[in-house]
């Protein structure tokens, strides 16, 4: 699968971003704890706890929207994980959380909406969804029904980055900006 250009230009020379690691490849739990301890430890030196906290919060709920929702799905001992990219960069305002992953047209359209959601609710709004979202007896046949989205857009603190690249009538790569603010 090729990248978006958007993630070709984050490693570009002329980013003001620090790249502290890319991933790409099959997500699965053992990763997602791997990486984040990863995050915690190389955070933890020289950022403090409540910023490293939230960093590591929004980078646990992207990674398994991709382990979870990618629609390239890898088969092991019965469970499926995604396929995609995850990205942690520092730059002056803070860190960038970006992922990357193939999504079908259903999937685009539920982002999309999800996305402009949380975009246009405020703190406290974003607080009631989620309560609200939680406490749905019914849950829609995505997992959570878009309960980590909410998340990371209320530990983020800041409106999320959503784009799609068209692959076919059927099949787009989407990409995820979650940035967190170094205040």
């Amino acid at each position: 699968m090729a990248y978006p250009l958007h993630i070709k230009a984050i490693f570009a020379e002329e980013s003001d971003s620090e790249i502290i690691f890319a991933f790409n490849g099959v997500i699965t739990q053992d990763l997602i704890v791997s990486l984040g301890e990863t995050i915690r430890c190389e955070l933890s030196l020289y950022t403090n706890c409540k910023l490293v906290n939230r960093v590591f919060a929004v980078f646990i709920e992207i990674a398994q929207n991709v382990m979870h929702y990618s629609d390239e799905k890898f088969y092991f001992d019965d469970k499926s994980y995604g396929k995609g990219q995850l990205i942690l960069m520092k730059n002056p305002m803070g860190y960038e959380i970006v992922a990357s992953n193939r999504v079908t047209s259903s999937q685009k359209k539920f982002l999309s909406e999800r996305s402009h959601l949380v975009n246009n609710l405020n703190c406290e709004e974003l607080k009631d969804l989620y309560i609200k979202t939680r406490r749905q007896k019914e849950i829609d046949s995505a997992k959570g029904a878009g309960l980590g989205f909410i998340d990371i857009a209320r530990k983020s603190g800041l409106p999320l980055e959503v784009e799609f690249e068209d692959l076919n009538d059927f099949y787009y790569i989407y990409r995820l900006k979650a940035m967190v603010n170094g205040t």
